[in-house]
């Protein structure tokens, strides 16, 4: 599972890869404060981030 799809399956469906750099992938993501851009290693760094988060 790559972690635009965790994202999406978390609710954040407005979510773009940026890219990666140094085992770290930047994303922006909309939620429900505006975009966020976030660097996560991994698809558990994305749990993390969501739970006090809202699409």
């Amino acid at each position: 599972m790559t972690i635009i799809q965790k994202l999406a399956e978390l609710g954040f469906t407005d979510a773009t890869d940026l890219g990666s750099k140094n085992g770290k992938t930047l994303v922006r993501v909309r939620t429900s404060k505006g975009w966020a851009y976030e660097r996560f290693a991994s698809v558990d760094d994305v749990v993390v981030w969501a739970r006090g988060r809202t699409p």
